[in-house]
């Protein structure tokens, strides 16, 4: 059938927007790689069909649209991606494994297309459900790890964990409604030791009604996240079912029906925050080096009455003269990038002394802080991209 909507026509199958015909991939990713020192694999797609244990596939493309170079991988269960580590420039395929509950498996690799073919030896025991994770009170499905992807933001990497909280998919098949699955939020230095902070709630969630196009069966997209301007935004999927369809072919039951995507939108750095009302609150960092980043900024929400100030100390905690809570300018307002500075003193040149910071707020919301150049750079690491 001939595309009739606001997609872009190619060239691949004429008259649509379809950039691999004659695939069916059960899970997709595909990732801009801004690292690439050849253009000719600045994208980078993985693919891995339905069901069971086999190959999945890896292409590359100049220009996320003609992909070659198909390379099979080793075998892996289905739903596993890929995601990039930009700190230690390892390729991390996210594998799923089973032991009688879904699980992950690790496999990193220096080189996209020549790192797919990997010994069994070479996977690790990796990420799995723990006491911590509760089951939905209504099943009583013990629950699962069905995915993780991740991505380089700022200095860590951000997770979406999808935890499966049930049914099995023949009591999903027999109602024709999607298993549920939902999204929680993943922090981790190394890209291999992840930590979950909020359990009781996801960050994604299933909304769990009939009728609902996110019912149930909410997963990541691979890169997690976008940075567009001062909000992050989540792409994600989710499936509404049709209880309507009790198919037995499993591919066109009811249970896959009403798959759409959605946009969330979050402030960025919008994670957490030191909140402080009328009470003052405070906060000091462990002792921090940045050799040439001379400017202090903070992703900030200041009330009218309120205000927020930073002081500078030496690793044993004594403030640096000129750099006290009573030499910071009281900062006010609400931004992503507010800088900081102090009495006479503007910018921060301590080379490789480390120091400490300590922050002082009333009535304010501190998102985040940074050192960073005239600009606001931070020179971090921007997600799945930047928009502007």
């Amino acid at each position: 059938m001939a595309w009739t909507g606001r997609a872009p026509r190619l060239d691949i199958d004429p008259g649509t927007n379809l950039i691999l015909p004659g695939l069916r991939p059960d899970s997709t990713t595909v990732w801009l790689d801004a690292d690439s020192a050849d253009q000719s694999q600045r994208y980078k797609a993985f693919l891995r069909g339905p069901g069971g244990t086999m190959p999945g596939v890896c292409l590359v493309s100049a220009d996320g649209v003609h992909f070659t170079r198909a390379t099979a991988t080793s075998d892996l269960g289905d739903r596993s991606t890929i995601f990039y580590n930009p700190f230690r420039k390892k390729w991390v395929y996210s594998i799923r494994s089973f032991d009688g509950r879904r699980n992950r498996h690790y496999r990193e690799c220096d080189d996209f297309l020549q790192g797919a073919v990997w010994g069994r030896e070479e996977e690790l025991g990796w990420l799995r459900p723990d006491c911590l994770d509760l089951p939905e009170e209504a099943i009583g499905f013990e629950p699962q790890l069905y995915n993780l992807d991740a991505v380089g933001y700022e200095s860590l990497l951000l997770g979406l964990y999808q935890n499966h909280l049930g049914p099995e998919n023949d009591a999903c098949e027999r109602g024709g409604f999607p298993k549920l699955t939902e999204l929680q939020l993943a922090f981790s230095r190394d890209g291999f030791h992840f930590s979950r902070p909020v359990r009781d709630q996801a960050f994604l969630p299933a909304a769990r009604q009939a009728g609902a196009w996110d019912r149930g069966y909410v997963q990541s997209v691979g890169g997690v996240c976008l940075i567009h301007g001062d909000e992050l935004w989540f792409y994600y999927i989710g499936f509404a079912g049709d209880e309507s369809n009790r198919n037995t072919d499993w591919t066109l039951n009811g249970m896959y029906s009403g798959a759409c995507t959605g946009l969330a939108t979050l402030r960025r750095d919008g994670f957490a925050s030191l909140e402080a009302a009328q009470r003052p609150a405070a906060l000091l960092t462990r002792p921090l080096v940045c050799e040439s980043r001379p400017f202090l900024y903070v992703n900030a929400a200041v009330a009218p009455e309120g205000w927020l100030r930073a002081e500078v100390q030496d690793a044993q905690g004594h403030p640096l003269e000129g750099y006290g809570l009573d030499d910071c300018l009281p900062l006010q307002g609400d931004g992503c990038q507010l800088r900081l500075s102090w009495k006479g003193h503007p910018e921060l040149r301590l080379g490789e002394t480390p120091f400490r910071l300590r922050f002082a707020l009333k009535s304010a919301s501190l998102y985040a802080f940074w050192l960073g150049d005239e600009g606001g750079e931070s020179h971090g690491a921007h997600a799945a991209g930047r928009t502007r």
